[in-house]
């Protein structure tokens, strides 16, 4: 059995990379680009206009005022999606719409609120300096310079950003295949009538769940009964098939956990087996070449506890993200809480973030079966190997969930 901080460090140590793979812009969002990418072209590709109003050469506009507009010919105009085929010449303008490009000869944009049209004329109430209200050509970014680079998370405004510069497909760190199986004869799926000895399975819905907030949404799933040829067969696939797969139930050493004994037959290297911590002790980590496999507590709260606390970690590692671990901060404990001092513990808490540090309270019911408090908090609460009791008011060491804001 090993500590909880030597397990976390042997999982990352034997995380990789799965390679890369080139996708549309709008499949690319939360992935992470593997190449530095160059803009294809000057944005803006074209000096434009930045409002509603008239295009001049800025010199023939000095001296206007509200009380002394000066009068210019209009002599056309131009909206978004056109271009204007006539030249500015002495005091002439033409009317041009936001993202229209600039005409030759002008220099400059009135606003529409500083002008007014009268018998084919355009009034100009103030006076404009070159340059006023336009976008130049390239002011942005210019064609050949770096865009983004190389590990960025691809939110939305990189992608729109990457289509503005001319890129369609982009390469990013390709996603790990997973596959999840499920153990156990006394599994059923929600869509079957619930029998006497049966309980519904949670744990494919809550790992699925939990797989889709780190962006992977295809999952191979399979349920397997407690049958040493069928698990065989199923994890045989799933190790061939999979970058990654994850076991719930079936770890153990009762009369029915095949798991560790398949895996040893079909050459999974085991790397560890039963971390000193509580929930999800009996935790497995193993590798057959590249494919990452683990062997997870079926009791749903221990499987989500390890869920976050190992899998999250190496799965985002994998795509080359850098920020893999939960957020942590320091939270003020609302009770005394007593503990095995050789195990750490992980609490589900919720936190009050109305004082600083916020306040933590600790559910009562923190059975490693019990998924309601892990629906009801927000957070993990790491009780430390080496101490049996944390006294009320200490603080403590919290990991904010996916779906707790950051205080």
């Amino acid at each position: 059995m090993i500590s909880v901080a030597k397990a976390k460090n042997l999982v990352l140590k034997n995380t990789t990379l799965f390679g890369t793979v080139k996708l549309p812009l709008e499949e690319a969002v939360g992935l992470v680009l593997a190449k530095d990418i160059y803009a294809l072209n000057d944005v803006p590709s074209f000096t434009n206009s930045a409002m509603d109003g008239y295009a001049v050469k800025s010199k023939q506009t000095k001296a206007a005022t509200e009380d002394n507009p000066l009068a210019l010919k209009l002599i056309g105009s131009v909206k978004a999606g056109s271009f204007a085929k006539q030249i500015l010449k002495g005091k002439e303008t033409i009317k041009i719409m936001t993202g229209a490009p600039l005409p030759q000869g002008a220099d400059s944009v009135v606003t529409k609120e500083e002008t007014f049209e009268e018998n084919g004329k355009v009034l100009i109430k103030k006076e404009v300096q070159p340059g006023e209200n336009i976008r130049f050509q390239g002011e942005e970014i210019k064609k050949g310079n770096l865009a983004l680079k190389k590990f960025m998370v691809l939110n939305p405004a990189a992608l729109g950003f990457l289509a503005t510069v001319g890129i369609k497909l982009v390469k990013v760190f390709k996603p790990p295949i997973i596959t999840i199986i499920t153990t156990g004869d006394e599994l059923v799926t929600s869509n079957k009538k619930l029998v006497f000895g049966k309980i519904f399975d949670s744990n494919s819905i809550s790992l699925k769940a939990a797989l889709r907030e780190c962006g992977i949404d295809a999952v191979n799933t399979l349920k397997s009964p407690d049958d040493f040829t069928s698990l065989k067969r199923n994890l045989s696939k799933a190790i061939r098939n999979s970058d990654m797969v994850l076991i719930s139930g079936g770890i153990l050493v009762g009369d029915y956990d095949y798991v560790k004994r398949i895996l040893k037959s079909l050459s999974v290297q085991q790397i560890f087996w039963k971390v000193a911590q509580k929930p999800g002790k009996p935790l497995y980590f193993g590798k057959k070449g590249k494919t990452m496999v683990f062997g997870i507590p079926g009791n749903p709260a221990a499987c989500l506890v390890v869920f976050y606390e190992y899998i999250r970690p190496v799965i985002l590692k994998s795509m080359g993200k850098k920020e893999i671990s939960l957020p942590t901060i320091q939270g003020k404990l609302s009770k005394t809480l007593k503990k095995n001092q050789n195990l750490s513990c992980f609490w589900r808490g919720k936190l009050n973030g109305n004082s600083h540090p916020p306040t933590v309270t600790i559910s009562e019911k923190q059975g490693s079966h019990m998924l309601q408090t892990f629906a009801w908090g927000d957070c993990l609460v790491l009780g430390p190997e080496n101490i049996s009791e944390i006294k009320k008011n200490s603080l403590v060491e919290v990991h904010l969930l996916p779906w707790r804001n950051k205080l």
